[in-house]
């Protein structure tokens, strides 16, 4: 697909920032805290889904 030189020109001039927005300062970012359990049915029988999905989730807390 090619754009054409007019077409190009437009977008570069919707993107374009001023000065003052490239220096103002980032807002502040909400942040979450990761909450952390232990593995649901733990002392029941495993079928072989909950097996994978217990390896997984020790994978990714390891």
């Amino acid at each position: 697909m090619i754009i054409s030189e007019e077409k190009l020109a437009e977008i570069k001039e919707e993107i374009k920032l001023s000065a003052a927005d490239v220096n103002k300062k980032q807002k502040k970012v909400k942040t979450y805290h990761i909450q952390k359990g232990g593995m649901p049915f733990e002392g029941c029988a495993m079928t072989n889904s909950r097996k994978a999905i217990g390896e997984i989730h020790s994978d990714t807390n390891a």
